[in-house]
């Protein structure tokens, strides 16, 4: 009797796959950051680059008694805003280390 050479279907195409797997990937990365606090002091920590703003903003505000929701991040002069992660911004996401201004608003 012959044996029937059958193949199982995938759900999904292997392109997909190292899309999901990528993108996965990208968000496990760390990504060491350096702020630069409104007293003109320098913090540095590592965080994964899949955080939310709001991640960063919380250590921030825990290690250096800044009222969260008076903070805001700069990266050069680009705002960063919560809810996005370090990947939704395309000129960090390709980085090892990045230097963030962050302000402070008075309320």
């Amino acid at each position: 009797m012959d044996k029937l050479h059958l193949e199982i279907p995938r759900t999904k195409a292997p392109e997909e796959e190292s899309k999901v797997d990528d993108a996965r990937r990208l968000q496990e990365e760390e990504i060491d950051i350096v702020f630069e606090l409104p007293d003109g002091s320098e913090a540095q920590e590592k965080f994964r680059k899949g955080q939310t703003i709001a991640v960063l903003k919380g250590y921030l505000s825990m290690e250096f008694d800044l009222p969260m929701e008076s903070l805001k991040l700069l990266h050069r002069d680009t705002p960063l805003i919560d809810p996005y992660t370090i990947t939704d911004y395309p000129d960090m996401e390709a980085l090892d280390h990045v230097r963030l201004r962050v302000k402070q608003s008075r309320k």
